[in-house]
Order: C-alpha cells, then sequence, then structure tokens
C-alpha cells in the first residue's frame, strides 16, 4: 500500500528563514569567451545548483572545451572522476579527470553550444557536473558527467581547452545560481 503524504507542500526541515529567502536564484550575465580561458568567480557559498549556457563558441585551433572548478585555493586541474559519449553515426567513448570534458576534439572554425550543470551533493563539497551539447553545424551531440570533490566551498568554475593553450575566437557563456 502506498503511503499518501498529508501535506505534500511541508517544507523538508519545517521552517522559513530570512537566510534561506536571501539566497535567491542570481542570473550573473552573459560574457564573450576570448582568450585561452573565462573564470567565473565571486559565486556564494550557499549555491547549490550552478548552470551555465554556451552558444556559438569556436577555438582558433581544434581543440576541446574543458570546464573545470575550484575554491579558495584556486581552480582544479586533477582529480574529476567522469566521461563522455559523442553521439554521432561513429560513436565514441571515454574518461576524464582534468575537468568536465563538455565537448571532445574539434575543428577551429566550428562552433558549439552546450547547457552545463553543477549541482552539489547534499551538504559536502562533491559536486556531480553534467552536460549536454551540439554542434551548429551538424548532426553531432555529446553528454558528459563527472564528480569532483573540493577542499572547502566551491567559489569559482573555468572554461577553457584541455591542453589551455587554444584561445576562444568566438562564444558567449552567461552563468546563473541557486
Amino acid at each position: 500500500m502506498a503511503t499518501i503524504l498529508s501535506n505534500p507542500f511541508i517544507i523538508p526541515d519545517a521552517s522559513i528563514v530570512p537566510a534561506k529567502l536571501a539566497r535567491p536564484y542570481t542570473k550573473g550575465g552573459s560574457v564573450s569567451l576570448s582568450g585561452v580561458s573565462y573564470d567565473f568567480t565571486a559565486i556564494p557559498s550557499w549555491a547549490t545548483e550552478i548552470d551555465i549556457e554556451i552558444s556559438a563558441v569556436g577555438f582558433n585551433a581544434s581543440s576541446t572545451i574543458l570546464l573545470q572548478i575550484g575554491d579558495s585555493g584556486g581552480i582544479s586541474a586533477s582529480g574529476y572522476l567522469g566521461g563522455y559519449e559523442v553521439l554521432s553515426a561513429s560513436p565514441s567513448r571515454g574518461n576524464q579527470t582534468n575537468g568536465l570534458l563538455v565537448y571532445s576534439t574539434f575543428s577551429s572554425g566550428i562552433r558549439f553550444i552546450a547547457n552545463i550543470n553543477l549541482r552539489r551533493n547534499g551538504t559536502t563539497n562533491t559536486w556531480i557536473l553534467s552536460s549536454y551539447g551540439y554542434f551548429e553545424s551538424n548532426a553531432i551531440g555529446q553528454l558528459s558527467v563527472a564528480s569532483k570533490t573540493l577542499s572547502n566551498a566551491l567559489d569559482r568554475v573555468r572554461l577553457t581547452s584541455v591542453a589551455g593553450t587554444a584561445s576562444f575566437v568566438s562564444g558567449v557563456a552567461s552563468i546563473s545560481w541557486s
């Protein structure tokens, strides 16, 4: 027999306090991507979910979009547990330990769109990262997922290339959190 809740609108910890109401959904605005990386900083410690949308992203050389997270100690470039799958007529997959692989290698001049989601696992400093994206010019997509535990509260996110040497030549990114 299924259990029926008497009031499905009960708040789990049974309290609404001003501190919780002061943590609104926040849209950080859009930025044009350029250079070898872009860092979103000043993410509040109370954020439990972060969304990043990217569109029309291109590099000056064949490269791969990588997302890395960090805390007050800086960006973390290792210790990620994750992988990706390219969705195409010739599918491929792989593991990634230096960040969330938003898209595996694509040639310069090709543009990519994606949605990236970061969720904190409970009250820990472990984050679950996921993305899905699509090339604007052909029928190839990619799904990626990773996890990463930080020493302190997440306060920054970096978009870059895997080698960290290719430069963004186009693209817009926006961030929001709650």
